[in-house]
């Protein structure tokens, strides 16, 4: 093994240990590749914000000029809405109604008048 090797092992088992001690359970299955001052991250995480946090835990290791993450953002199903307003059409989309609007006083509905300076 030459010293590029090794040194790029060093890197990757950082790394690895970084990830390993996340409190994301999901960064602790992501596999870390150092090749030529590049670190890829590669496997499935819940969402943008954890794809972050494992680029962040990296950041700063000693030989490391690029990260290259290619962490995927793994599509969570949509499940239906446990409201009266949402209707769900049986395929796993709801239709969420838009709230009704209230109207202001002045604005050509019926109310009391608020600028006509008499007191309620």
């Amino acid at each position: 093994m030459t010293e590029t090797e090794s040194n790029g092992r060093r890197i990757e088992a950082e790394a690895d240990m970084r990830l390993g001690q996340s409190l994301y359970p999901e960064l602790r299955r992501v596999l870390c590749n150092y090749r030529h001052g590049i670190l890829t991250l590669y496997g499935v995480v819940s969402n943008f914000h954890v794809r972050q946090i494992a680029q962040e835990l990296v950041q700063g290791l000693e030989g490391i000029e690029v990260i290259d993450n290619q962490l995927v953002v793994a599509e969570k199903k949509a499940s239906p809405v446990p409201n009266s307003a949402a209707k769900s059409d049986g395929v796993g989309s709801v239709d969420l109604q838009e709230p009704e609007l209230r109207t202001s006083p002045g604005d050509g509905q019926a109310g009391p008048a608020s600028s006509d300076g008499q007191a309620e």
